[in-house]
């Protein structure tokens, strides 16, 4: 295992929801052997993030980093990412 982050895209018919990040996590479970989290995104939700650039004068013009969540950061988390 690398100990960092990894990105897997796919496609499915199947309808984005709990129990399919649920399936997704639990087999990869089952297969690394270890806990891991799964965040599961459309294809227009990353296209968006990647074209809002919220940061644009502080950031590289070669390369997009984002960073996703599970959820929105609660209130005083909100304030210390978006002052």
């Amino acid at each position: 295992m690398s100990g960092g982050s990894d990105n897997v895209i796919f496609t499915s018919e199947r309808e984005l929801t709990d129990a399919l990040r649920t399936s997704i996590q639990q087999d990869l479970e089952h297969a690394l052997g270890s806990t891991v989290g799964v965040f599961v995104r459309t294809a227009s939700e990353v296209r968006a993030s990647a074209e809002s650039e919220p940061f644009s004068a502080h950031v590289s013009k070669t390369k997009i980093q984002v960073l996703i969540l599970d959820s929105r950061p609660t209130g005083h988390a909100r304030g210390r990412l978006w002052p």
